[in-house]
């Protein structure tokens, strides 16, 4: 997307995103994140996000995996996701 701030994209900027989002939250608080693209893999995606808390500084901790239940997409694997538990 682009605005007047400057231009976002999901595959360059997520690190920059969970980033700025982990600045935000208080320790045990919680970030939920998700995507629903093929273009991002599920290991990429988990890969930027870890990413995003070792820059930070920040501890995080897979509370529950998100995605689409299987019995109604089995094999849709474009929705993926995390809450994590953040130190």
């Amino acid at each position: 997307s682009r605005g007047v701030k400057g231009n976002f994209s999901t595959s360059r900027d997520l690190v920059r995103l969970h980033s700025l989002a982990l600045d935000l939250i208080s320790p045990d608080g919680l970030l939920i994140t998700s995507i629903n693209s093929k273009n991002i893999s599920k290991d990429k995606y988990l890969f930027e996000i870890e990413k995003a808390a070792k820059e930070s500084g920040r501890k995080i901790r897979v509370v529950r995996e998100l995605g689409a239940p299987e019995s109604s997409f089995p094999k849709w694997d474009s929705l993926k996701g995390w809450v994590f538990q953040v130190n």
